[in-house]
């Protein structure tokens, strides 16, 4: 990327210098060019102050620790972390929002640090990579598969030794194969120009070992968040950063599938469990089953998802019945609502207006489409779907969940009265199967370098629709 500044002075009150995890931290404004040029805001050196809130005290921020940021509003506490960092027995990625807490309830809607032993709320051993395991939680996490040679001649697919999940929540320091190498912080703050939003926005290396010396690696996630005072905002754009797949020490060609932005939540916003979910058009009507259902149909992750193909899904939402979805402003029952929309590269980071996921040509759809055009390593498909990222039925979200045994909500008992939802939403560019190993007729090389893709994610407490923009 050659970076510029493209959007309008920023009043930061502080920014924290933060460690990088690998030895050279590169300098961004050397890369390679893009047609979408964009840089990090200045931090502002040399500001003793690490927290404040805005103007009328409706966000507020606190940038003191050096691994984190929290920020809060009337939804609740918002952590952020800025570089991969060891915590609960396990570690937790930077980027995406690990813990968020409801003010109205006090109950953990998303904590991605384990309780204890590397372990998850539901007992089960934390898998960073992973991306359908909802007992993990986050909020706007980015994840892919990559796979690097030739496909297992007997089986047409790839094996634990030539694939893998690449996701932001990975780390190389903590020992994956693949993952988050460098965090390059910037702004990070109350917003002032932008009306008093917080802030926090940061550049992501992705590398495997093949790439750790490349100084933009595989990939490069530039995330801003807005923590608006109600609710918060996404914006993400992905920059590929392997030529045609041909990249680092090695001749193993790269190959990706099932680039996606993920919202899990392992808690609940309420002292009710939710029960029910459903998707909602721009004109906030419901779109129809497989897309809106009930929890107790569910079972686990890996043996039942949901899937919704619709193309004019825009907003997914958590509540507890198919009509009004009884989202009650208490603690008893709010709703959880997440907006996945598609931006414009050129107009990143802050469009007006965003446009819907998929049949617009943009976004994570059209990294679908130019993805059809390109080489396979394999032709093994996934079941009835077909070899061809850019077909309707592979162009989805995803809904995955536990539901608690015996009772009709998403989640686990935790014991002490608390059962938390373990439900998420994977909103996808195109259908991976079901991981790294499989499916090698969906996998395809990476773009040219610098090749960018823009998207937007809304999550909020409750209404939400005000984030569509």
């Amino acid at each position: 990327m050659n970076l510029r500044a493209s959007h309008a002075a920023v009043l930061v009150v502080a920014v924290l210098a933060v460690p990088t995890l690998a030895p050279v931290t590169p300098d961004l404004t050397a890369a390679a060019g893009s047609s979408a040029e964009y840089r990090l805001s200045s931090p502002s050196p040399g500001i003793a102050q690490c927290s404040g809130q805005n103007g009328n005290g409706t966000v507020s921020y606190n940038d003191c620790d050096p691994n984190f940021t929290t920020f809060t509003n009337e939804d609740g506490t918002y952590v952020i972390y800025k570089r991969c960092t060891a915590a609960g027995g396990g570690y937790v990625g930077p980027g995406y929002v690990a813990r968020f807490t409801a003010a109205l309830s006090g109950k953990v809607v998303t904590d991605d640090v384990p309780v204890a032993g590397n372990r998850l709320h539901n007992n089960a051993v934390r898998v960073p990579q992973a991306g359908n395991d909802p007992a993990q939680g986050g909020w706007g996490f980015y994840t892919n598969y990559l796979a690097r040679g030739t496909v297992d001649p007997n089986t047409g697919n790839f094996t634990g030794s030539t694939a893998w999940s690449l996701s932001q929540r990975g780390c190389r320091a903590f020992g994956e194969p693949v993952g988050v190498r460098d965090t390059v912080p910037g702004a990070i703050g109350i917003d002032v120009a932008g009306g008093g939003t917080g802030l926090f926005e940061e550049d992501i290396v992705l590398s495997d070992a093949p790439t750790d010396s490349k100084p933009d690696g595989l990939l490069r996630l530039h995330v801003r968040w807005k923590i608006d005072s109600s609710g918060a905002r996404l914006y993400l754009l992905v920059t590929e950063n392997c030529d045609n797949g041909f990249c680092g020490t090695t001749s193993n060609r790269a190959w990706m599938k099932e680039p996606r932005v993920s919202a899990q939540m392992n808690g609940q916003s309420g002292l009710t469990g939710w029960t029910h979910f459903t998707m909602f058009r721009e004109d906030g009507t419901a779109i129809d089953a497989p897309c809106s259902g009930f929890a107790s149909s569910f079972s686990v992750p890996q043996s039942y998802t949901q899937h919704c193909t619709d193309a004019t899904m825009t907003r997914w939402r958590l509540d507890y019945g198919p009509n009004t979805g009884g989202c009650t402003a208490t603690a008893n029952q709010p709703c959880m609502n997440v907006i996945a929309r598609s931006e414009r590269v050129s107009d990143y980071p802050n469009p007006r207006p965003t446009f819907r996921w998929k049949g617009t040509g943009l976004g994570f759809d059209i990294w679908a489409a130019q993805a059809s055009g390109r080489a396979a390593p394999g032709t093994a498909s996934c079941s009835f779907r077909p070899n061809d990222t850019f077909a309707d039925v592979n162009r989805n979200w995803e809904l995955v969940g536990y539901r608690l045994a015996g009772n009709n909500h998403f989640g686990y008992d935790f014991g002490a009265g608390f059962r938390g939802g373990n439900v998420g939403l994977i909103a996808k560019a195109w259908e991976g199967c079901v991981g790294p190993y499989d499916a090698s007729g969906l996998y395809r090389a990476f773009a040219p370098t610098t090749t960018q893709h823009a998207a937007y994610l809304g999550f909020s407490i409750n209404s939400g629709w005000f984030l569509e923009q």
